[in-house]
């Protein structure tokens, strides 16, 4: 036995020993075999290992000789590295490191980083001015520069003079200015565009050349101001008031008519602005010679004659002025094709224009057999166009129609919410209190004859004559079709 355990044998009730000679050969070959990989990889790159490991070793062996200094400790850290302390060779504020200091020297600020620098600057200022210009970020004004882009011009009115009243003067968008003079421009609004210009435009402003637009339009709009203050106050003026007769007055407008061709033909060579503009002095004249004729004791015939004139003078610039007027008047005088054009061009101009519906619907009722069934379709066209119920003008001939179908209940029910806020028109008392007595209510009657009498007129004699039995609803629409419509 003791010459086999000199024989280097084991027992083999020793397996402790024999997992020890096992996990040794294990880690053995990992050990190899990490050595191999290691080799493998320091084979390309050998020299430059070496050279760096050298570095590393040395630079290691020189800071482990060396004995700390309790001053250097105590020194800030550089403010640009932050890793070592701050240098005592250029005073004992100073900021940075040794070699923070020499790269600032060898790398300065390039000329091209100073530009940079500068248009970084301008841009951002140039960009608060734009903000404030041109950005348009309340919710008010954001729905008039919609409603303005979407050709409904009645709702951008409402919207921008809402806007212009709740915000400070400083802080008014000029693009909300520019759309709101556009928008004033195509409702005829011309005192509004004077006073919005002043307001947020200075004389030096006007003259760059970016606003040349808006100066135009205010320039125009201060000439038709002073001519329709000039002309209003001491001629239509006196005429509505009876100071004057109608004809004295149109007389009058005509003489300054004559007079103002005179003045332009003194001219001998007029600019360019003179030559843009089609005559701004005589078509408003002109325009006032037909609100009298509308207001006075004047044929159809003579009233057409009198838009259709100024139709031509001022073409397309001033379509804004004459189209619902021209539509009504051909409306009056049985004109279809000039109704239906007008209806057209109202549509462009301004979505929110109900007279683009009411004066076809109008058309229809001035033929000597009303066609009912087209002027529901019409008014039912005005329902999809105004889909908040907010424009209610054409509902009057809705209420026309229904009593000529013989629907009365209809025909009072949409005359009653027509009129909740009020008459709009003297012949809206009259065909509501048509509307009253064909459903058995006088009181609407008693109630629209004392309120015409407030406003110093009269109930239509075709309503009195249909209270006592003497007239039909037919007859009255067919002869005395102008009370009610």
């Amino acid at each position: 036995m003791a010459d086999m355990e000199k024989d280097g044998i084991n027992k083999p009730d020793e397996p402790e020993n024999l997992e020890n000679t096992e996990l040794e050969k294990e880690l053995n070959e990992l050990k190899d075999l990490f050595q191999k990989e290691l080799d493998n990889a320091s084979e390309n790159d050998s020299d430059t290992t070496d050279e760096n490991e050298g570095e590393l070793i040395q630079q290691l062996d020189d800071e482990s000789g060396k004995e700390p200094d309790e001053h250097e400790e105590e020194l800030p850290l550089c403010q640009c590295c932050d890793e070592k302390p701050c240098s005592t060779a250029h005073g004992e504020d100073y900021p940075y490191c040794d070699d923070c200091r020499n790269l600032m020297v060898k790398y300065p600020i390039r000329f091209t980083g100073v530009l940079a620098f500068v248009l970084t600057v301008v841009f951002f200022f140039g960009g608060i001015y734009l903000a404030q210009n041109e950005i348009m970020d309340s919710t008010t004004v954001l729905e008039a520069s919609l409603a303005y882009s979407s050709r409904h011009m009645t709702t951008a009115y409402s919207a921008y003079s809402q806007y212009f009243s709740s915000v400070s003067d400083e802080s008014v968008s000029k693009r909300a200015v520019r759309e709101a003079v556009e928008t004033y421009m195509t409702l005829g609004s011309t005192n509004e565009v004077s006073e919005l210009v002043e307001t947020y435009y200075t004389e030096d402003e006007l003259k760059r050349p970016w606003n040349k637009n808006i100066k135009k339009s205010y320039d125009f709009c201060e000439k038709i101001n002073a001519t329709t203050e000039a002309v209003y106050q001491t001629i239509v003026m006196p005429a509505l008031y009876n100071y004057i007769s109608f004809d004295a007055a149109i007389e009058q407008l005509e003489e300054f008519i004559e007079e103002t061709d005179s003045d332009e033909q003194q001219v001998a060579t007029p600019t360019d602005a003179q030559q843009s503009e089609p005559g701004y002095d005589k078509l408003i004249a002109e325009y006032f010679i037909y609100y009298l004729m509308v207001n006075g004791d004047y044929d159809n015939e003579v009233r057409y004659e009198q838009i259709e004139k100024i139709a031509e003078l001022g073409g397309e610039d001033y379509e804004w002025m004459y189209a619902p007027a021209l539509a009504m008047m051909a409306a009056e005088v049985g004109k279809l094709d000039v109704v239906e054009a007008c209806s057209e061009i109202i549509k462009k101009n301004n979505l929110d224009d109900v007279s683009a519906y009411t004066t076809l619907a109008h058309y229809y009722f001035r033929q000597d057999k009303i066609d009912t069934a087209k002027i529901l379709e019409i008014c039912k066209q005005a329902d999809e166009a105004f889909p908040s119920g907010n424009e209610l003008s054409h509902y009057r001939y809705y209420a026309a129609a229904y009593l000529l179908e013989g629907e009365k209940e209809k025909a009072l029910s949409i005359m009653e919410e027509y009129v909740a806020d009020g008459l709009k028109y003297y012949s809206d008392g009259n065909l509501y209190a048509l509307c009253g007595l064909a459903n058995g209510k006088e009181e609407i009657y008693d109630e629209m004859a004392e309120t015409l009498t407030g406003y110093n007129y009269k109930i239509s004699e075709y309503v009195d004559q249909y209270k006592e039995g003497k007239i039909t609803i037919e007859e009255i629409f067919n002869i005395g079709g102008g009370d009610f419509i």
